[in-house]
C-alpha cells in the first residue's frame, strides 16, 4: 500500500506525462489541417517520418508536410528530450549551464545550445541575458585565455 506522499508523487508524474502527450498530440496532429505551403485543405496521409510522425501530402501543390512544418520544432527529431531541456531552462531555479543538461541527457552541448536558441524568442517575459550569462559561465572567457601570465 502506498502512503499519501507516494500517491501524490504518482499523481504528479501521471499529470506531467499526460501534459506532455497532449502537447505532442497538438503539435503533430492539429497543425496539419491544411497545407502550410499553399493553404489547401485537401490532403492525404503520406506515410510517416523516420521519427514516427505522420506525414501528409497536399492535394494541390503535391508537397509533403507534418503537423510540425512551419513551427519552431519542425526539425527537432527528439522532441521528448527537447521538452526535458526546456524544462531545465524554465525550472524554478536559474538555468544550468549548457554542459549540465548535455551530460544529463547524453546530448552534444551544441544541440542543447541550439534548442535553447529556438525557444529564446518565444520567452519574451524572461531576459535574454539570463540565458547568455548562464551559458558563458560554463566556458572560459576569451580575455582570460589571451591574457599574459
Amino acid at each position: 500500500m502506498l502512503d499519501p506522499a507516494q500517491v501524490e508523487e504518482a499523481r504528479a508524474r501521471i499529470f506531467s506525462v499526460r501534459r506532455r502527450n497532449e502537447a505532442l498530440a497538438q503539435i503533430e496532429g492539429n497543425g496539419a489541417r491544411e497545407c502550410p505551403h499553399c493553404g489547401c485543405a485537401k490532403r492525404q496521409k503520406w506515410g510517416k517520418t523516420r521519427t514516427n510522425v505522420q506525414r501528409y501530402r497536399c492535394g494541390s501543390c503535391k508537397r509533403t508536410f507534418t503537423g510540425r512544418t512551419g513551427t519552431r520544432v519542425a526539425r527537432i527529431h527528439r522532441l521528448g528530450l527537447f521538452f526535458d531541456v526546456l524544462k531545465d531552462l524554465l525550472g524554478t531555479r536559474s538555468p544550468s549551464s549548457i554542459r549540465v543538461p548535455a551530460r544529463r541527457f547524453d546530448l552534444n552541448k551544441y544541440t542543447v545550445w541550439r534548442w535553447r536558441l529556438i525557444e529564446l524568442p518565444a520567452l519574451s517575459s524572461v531576459s535574454n541575458m539570463t540565458f547568455l550569462t548562464s551559458a558563458r559561465s560554463s566556458q572560459p572567457s576569451q580575455t582570460s585565455l589571451n591574457a599574459p601570465v
